[in-house]
């Protein structure tokens, strides 16, 4: 199943975020988001939960498959927290 990849930092605003998720669900593409880091996490969370609640006022519902991948950045290997999101 192919995802769109989406990166998320400490600095990603939520409201952009949440719409690059409903944008993406609603042309039919399935969403991977990748944090690295706790606030990173946070702001993806957040993001879904909102791009979910906007989903649902359109009655659509959005399931989160959440995951774990290493990736080597500067010598150092970092845990990534990943969301599959799909809609049905």
């Amino acid at each position: 199943m192919e995802y769109k990849k989406i990166k998320v930092s400490a600095k990603s605003p939520v409201p952009q975020l949440a719409g690059s998720i409903v944008i993406s669900v609603e042309n039919g593409d399935n969403v991977e988001l990748r944090a690295v880091g706790a606030s990173a996490v946070n702001q993806m969370y957040k993001a879904i939960a909102s791009a979910r609640g906007t989903l649902a006022s359109k009655g659509k519902d959005l399931y989160i498959k959440p995951g774990f991948d290493e990736i080597r950045e500067d010598g150092c290997e970092k845990t990534v927290m990943i969301a599959h999101i799909v809609i049905h």
